[in-house]
Order: C-alpha cells, then sequence, then structure tokens
C-alpha cells in the first residue's frame, strides 16, 4: 500500500517516464546520426564472411526462397493474431450489449475495462508491429525509402514503454 501511493505521485510517473523517453532520444540521435542504411556494413561483413551478397529476396541475383518464406509466414500469423484479436472485441462488445441483467453501473465499469484493453493492445500494434513491419518489408520488396522512414522506426518504437 505504501508503494501504490508512493506510485501516484506525480513526481514518481515524471521519473519512470524518464527512462523511456531518454531511450527513444537516443534511439532518434543515433538513427539520424549514423546513416545505418548507406553504409551497408551488414551487407559488407556478410559477403565478406560468406562470399554472397544479400539485397531483398535475392541472394547472389537468384530468388531467396527462405527469405521469402520467413517474411511471407511472419506477416501471415500476424494477420492471423490480430484477426483473432479483432472477432474477441467484437464479441465482447456485443456480448455487453446484448446482456440483460448487467446494471448500468457494471456495464459502465465492463466499457471502461475494455476501453483499457484496446488500448492495451492498440499501443503495441502503433509503436512495434507497425514499424517494424515497415522496416523489415520495404528492403524486401525493392521499395526507395523516400521519406527514410525506415530511420525513425527505432525511435518510434523505443517510444513503447512511455
Amino acid at each position: 500500500p505504501a508503494s501504490l501511493i508512493l506510485f501516484s505521485e506525480p513526481i514518481s510517473a515524471f521519473l519512470l517516464a524518464t527512462y523511456p523517453i531518454g531511450q527513444a532520444i537516443v534511439w532518434t540521435f543515433l538513427s539520424i546520426a549514423n546513416e545505418l542504411d548507406v553504409s551497408h556494413v551488414a551487407q559488407d561483413h556478410y559477403f565478406a564472411e560468406f562470399n554472397q551478397t544479400i539485397t531483398g529476396w535475392r541472394r547472389n541475383d537468384e530468388f531467396n526462397l527462405r527469405a521469402f518464406l520467413v517474411l511471407f509466414v511472419g506477416v501471415f500469423l500476424m494477420c492471423i493474431n490480430f484477426n483473432i484479436a479483432i472477432f474477441l472485441a467484437s464479441q465482447t462488445i456485443l456480448q455487453i450489449r446484448k446482456a440483460k441483467t448487467f446494471s448500468s453501473n457494471f456495464r459502465s465499469i465492463q466499457i471502461k475495462i475494455l476501453q483499457a484493453l484496446f488500448a492495451q493492445t492498440f499501443v503495441p500494434v502503433l509503436f512495434v508491429y507497425v514499424p517494424f513491419g515497415y522496416a523489415i518489408t520495404i528492403p524486401f520488396l525493392k521499395i526507395d525509402d523516400v521519406y527514410r522512414l525506415g530511420y525513425y522506426c527505432t525511435t518510434v518504437t523505443s517510444f513503447f514503454p512511455v
């Protein structure tokens, strides 16, 4: 109980938020200051180590089926999980609305809990899945990152704990 009172103070929330905010600032600086994509460090190291060039779904100018399958299966599994989550959320909303034995106060509490669960689900999707999906998929599709959004993916992801 004493710890709960301590953590309910605004200064505690501010101090807890400084770590992920600091992490976001550092990732932003590193992403912008270091031209990571231009240097091709990983690609050059792989070529020096294995004498193979890997760019997107191509390895030594041949289609890289393994890389394609890994990406395809990952995206497919994420789509299945999102569809299950959407289905369960819609069914929960439907059951709360159809319930005849709930008091208005209890129904209100259930809706508030459901809203918190939506926020809890939406935040990782926005700050983790979307940036990583973008950063991983774009190079494989050989699409130019005109707006250099790939550099900001680590920054967006570092905001996730905040």
